[in-house]
């Protein structure tokens, strides 16, 4: 065998080089490169949040991206349900529940969060007062603070 053979031998077994980004002969990829952070967070959609609140269920399924401060956030092993009001571009503020499967430590109530996440309908309760609420939910993939 000649060097090159056992160079191009070697990048094909560690998946270096070229054959890091090989396609197969439909142009698919063989080992797809890496999105960085970035790429992954601009694959969601930021939205009116009140569009959220209205129709949940329109979202589901759609990869939404919504900023605000939290207001309840309960935490049971690796699971975290969160409250956050989000304002609106009229200055109110609108209620989202949102579970994330992750670590939050160093968020607590008040801080301010980025969700980026798939809608999934609406969570329905009773607040502390006794009061029926509906709120939209969504299953955060990330959540920056």
């Amino acid at each position: 065998d000649s060097w090159l053979a056992n160079v191009e031998a070697g990048a094909k077994e560690n998946e270096t080089g070229l054959w890091a980004l090989c396609r197969d002969v439909a142009g698919t990829y063989i080992n797809p490169p890496t999105p960085t952070a970035e790429e992954v967070r601009a694959g969601y959609q930021e939205i009116d949040v009140r569009d959220l609140v209205i129709r949940p269920d329109s979202f589901i399924g759609e990869k939404i991206v919504v900023s605000g401060e939290v207001f309840v956030i309960q935490v049971e092993g690796t699971l975290t349900a969160m409250q956050i009001f989000v304002t609106t571009v009229d200055g109110s503020r609108e209620a989202v529940a949102v579970g994330y499967e992750g670590d939050t430590t160093g968020i607590y109530e008040g801080t301010s969060v980025t969700v980026y996440g798939v809608g999934a309908g609406k969570i329905e309760g009773t607040n502390a007062f006794g009061g029926y609420v509906v709120q939209p939910l969504i299953r955060a993939d990330i959540v920056d603070y």
